[in-house]
This record gives C-alpha cells, structure tokens and sequence, in this order.
C-alpha cells in the first residue's frame, strides 16, 4: 500500500496459498504445486509505504517469504504512520 491518504484498515485477513488451491476456481494450482515454492521464496504479504494512519490488526500470513514489510515511498512525502496490532 502506498499513497494512502486516508485512515485505512486491514483486520481479520489471512495470506496463504492453501486459499488458492484450495478456492476450487477453475485453473487454480493444485496444492503443493510449483506455485507454493515460489510463493515461499519470492512473495511479501502485505508491502507498507506512505499511509496516513491506517490500521492493521489480526493479520495472519503463513506460506510466504516476508510477512510485513514497511518502505520509504518514492513519493515526497515518505512517512508512513500506522499502527499494526496482534499480526
């Protein structure tokens, strides 16, 4: 997320693949596929940048590589306030 100027909220979201493969929407990856391994070595959850104030809370990511990340936006004003909360 990045540029977000208003006050935000992620609550009671869970990243895995087990969602997909599981979904049983026509063309999933089937469980255990190549699709898990690069999840597993390349995928970042949830990406933070500028955010004014948003909220973040019960937040549960399995299966990826990095979980939470916060960055410095490209955008001139870069701060990022928010608070996360049970992740």
């Amino acid at each position: 997320m990045d540029r977000l100027a208003d006050v935000g909220r992620i609550e009671n979201i869970n990243f895995s693949p087990d969602y997909w493969s599981g979904s049983g929407v026509s063309n999933a990856p089937i469980k255990g596929s190549t699709f898990e391994n690069y999840i597993y070595n390349n995928a970042t959850g949830i990406l933070m940048k500028r955010n004014d104030w948003s909220y973040t809370c019960y937040v549960n990511i399995s299966g990826y590589n990095t979980g939470d990340v916060v960055q410095f936006s490209k955008t001139k004003i870069s701060a990022t306030k928010h608070q996360q909360l049970r992740f």
